[in-house]
């Protein structure tokens, strides 16, 4: 058993991979954990606190299904809770969840929940000054690319080529970022900086480009979701940067997956989530 009561379950139901089967599976599976209560909310139609509405129900455990901007939204609403939050992949991504478990299934997750192997746990975050990372930034104009990549998903292919050509406008042109506390990698900057969470910090990893042949790999790379496959400077791990535009321009973001706007200096740093998420033991 969990030693938890009351459940309630976040859900996206205008999320692709969202099915009512999924939901109900979901729901038995508190049930064989033995809790007692379990509720479903549907993200993308409530409008509520929600912090002030687990604590007025009395949840003790939030499990989140959705994707990588639900997660995140859900997980920074709650942070400052004395809950804990179960993370479960039910998106295309799935960032937090593939970090944090080894087995990136729900149901084999509920299993885990209901025989008891599952800890809470204070993991760390990449913190920004409006915004939280949940398991990676990008920083730069490479972060345009992810507007082509949500429109490919969506089956929006004229959208999609006109949103390329603007990418790849802003790749070649754009103002570029470039790490100036501490002083790591090139001083003209970069089309992409990389933040992931990593044991050891922050990793960060600097993305050129320079060529033909290292844009399409880039851009290719962006819209696949695997940055990792572009070429890149390896500039090791920190706790904390700070971003510079090389113009007056504000630096363009992509956090865990979602698009922002930055201003042309952008400080993250390593900081305790604030809130516990159930996982395997350390």
């Amino acid at each position: 058993m969990t030693g938890f009561s009351n459940a309630l379950l976040v859900i996206n139901r205008r999320s692709g991979s969202h099915s009512e089967g999924v939901e109900r599976d979901l729901l038995d599976g508190f049930a064989a954990a033995g809790i007692a209560s379990s509720q479903v909310l549907d993200c993308s139609e409530a409008t509520l606190d929600l912090r002030d509405y687990v604590t007025a129900e009395g949840f003790d455990l939030v499990a989140v299904h959705g994707g990588d901007g639900t997660m995140n939204s859900i997980v920074g609403q709650l942070r400052g809770w004395d809950g804990s939050i179960l993370p479960l992949p039910g998106g295309t991504s799935n960032l937090l969840c593939k970090r944090w478990w080894s087995e990136c299934d729900s149901a084999a997750i509920m299993a885990k929940l209901a025989s008891g192997a599952l800890v809470p746990r204070m993991p760390e975050c990449i913190e920004g000054r409006d915004w939280i990372a949940l398991a990676e930034v990008l920083a730069g104009p490479g972060a345009r690319w992810a507007e082509v990549r949500e429109d490919m998903r969506d089956g929006d292919i004229l959208a999609a080529a006109a949103e390329s050509i603007d990418a790849i406008d802003n790749s070649r042109n754009g103002p570029l970022v470039r790490i100036t506390e501490p002083e790591l990698g090139r001083a003209s900057g970069y089309a992409g900086i990389l933040l992931s969470l990593t044991e050891a910090g922050m990793q960060v990893r600097a993305y050129r480009i320079e060529g033909l042949d290292e844009f399409v790999r880039q851009g290719a790379a962006i819209i696949g979701r695997n940055f990792r496959d572009g070429p890149h400077d390896d500039l090791g791990t920190a706790r904390e940067v700070l971003f510079q535009s090389t113009r007056d321009d504000g630096i363009e973001l992509m956090i865990d997956g979602e698009r922002f706007e930055g201003q042309p200096e952008e400080r993250f740093s390593l900081a305790p989530l604030g809130v516990t998420l159930l996982g395997p033991r350390a």
